[in-house]
């Protein structure tokens, strides 16, 4: 059960979320580090972006410019072959792993450079040269249902529209308007706005649809939206038509259940509550050597670690102390939660790294 405010009292909303397909893993063999997937949509390429390390072994699809009988004619030929990793490349739709080739084919030789370009609807076997925690979390993450939210932010004179997945928000549209207008006022404008909303409806269905607006607009935005749209659509506050309104939506606490489906929710969320404690100096710490120092002591009650910390230490090679101060954290018995990139540019300015406690270290 959900609810929408309207007029300022409780209404309850009963909304079954559409949940979207998710990774499907075909084989889970931790003890011999082998993994089978089919991946299913763009979230799955970025958690895949962020599972597969340098040395695994990748086999899958590959296509190949070949000479034909050593002359200047070319073909492209379609094999099954295994590259060892040597680096990766998200591009949104496709996830390219490029590496040498570990086995021998009629047409590529072993140790051959070959690249394997994983898209949507694509099936695939990993094989994991160590497994860490961090791998472990992306997987299960991975088989989890997914959602999609449309984000619609109004004022005055703008609008914005945009996308939220498990792990990202992207922009889809946005109008602004002189302010001598005063363009709020207008029906035309909220008729605008409607009709940009049934554009993008029109092209992808939506687990739910939030409105963000001041509140002094929301009674006029319900009069323009017709009855199609009634228990549809889940209003909040917000104060500014940019990437701070889709912050307060993301962390409001008017719908915080609906919200709690995306973890880029839950990550502000709790990126908020780091920076409150951090504020009051409660019972924090954060940098690589502070932290470092808490999880030896056993004083680690939560680890937060940004995504793009690790994939910039992976970028380097040098992973492994954050991966063994993770490892240790658990062993502890300490958890750890992995902030997206979207939502960790407030911990990235702090280092990336940062501990709620069990008591205060000194």
């Amino acid at each position: 059960m959900f609810y929408l405010l309207k007029f300022g009292k409780l209404i309850k909303r009963i909304n079954h979320l559409k949940e979207y397909s998710k990774m499907k893993v075909l084989k889970e063999d931790y003890k011999n580090k082998e993994f089978q997937f089919i991946i299913d949509n763009d979230d799955d390429l970025w958690n895949l972006y962020l599972m597969i390390d340098k040395s695994d072994l990748v086999s899958g699809i590959a296509y190949r410019k070949i000479n034909i009988n050593n002359t200047n004619e070319v073909k492209k030929i379609r094999v099954f072959t295994t590259i060892e990793v040597e680096k990766t490349e998200y591009k949104g739709n496709q996830l390219k792993v490029l590496g040498k080739t570990v086995v021998e084919h009629e047409e590529i030789p072993k140790n051959s450079y070959q690249s394997i370009n994983l898209e949507p609807g694509d099936q695939f076997k990993l094989q994991k040269k160590e497994i860490n925690r961090y791998f472990r979390e992306k997987l299960e993450e991975s088989k989890k249902p997914k959602y999609m939210f449309l984000i619609a932010l109004f004022d005055r004179n703008e609008w914005l529209f945009a996308e939220a997945t498990n792990s990202s928000v992207r922009e889809l549209s946005r109008k602004s308007m002189p302010s001598s207008k005063r363009i709020g006022e207008d029906k035309e404008y909220y008729s605008e706005f409607v009709k940009e909303l049934k554009s993008f409806l029109d092209n992808r269905e939506y687990s739910s649809i939030i409105i963000g607006s001041p509140f002094i607009f929301r009674n006029k935005l319900q009069q323009a939206l017709s009855k199609d749209f009634q228990g549809k659509i889940v209003f909040t506050s917000v104060n500014s038509v940019n990437e701070s309104g889709i912050k307060e939506v993301l962390t409001s606490d008017e719908i915080k259940q609906e919200m709690s489906k995306l973890k880029i929710s839950k990550d502000s969320q709790k990126i908020n509550e780091l920076l409150q404690k951090i504020s009051k100096n409660d019972k924090v710490c954060y940098g690589f050597n502070e932290v470092k120092k808490a999880v030896n002591l056993g004083a680690v009650e939560e680890l937060i670690v940004s995504e793009k910390k690790i994939i910039e230490l992976k970028n380097e090679d040098n992973f492994e102390e954050l991966s063994d101060i993770m490892n240790l954290t658990e062993k502890m018995g300490g958890q750890i939660t992995i902030i997206s990139s979207e939502a960790s540019k407030q911990l990235d300015a702090i280092g990336g790294l940062a501990a709620f406690l069990r008591y205060q270290v000194s």
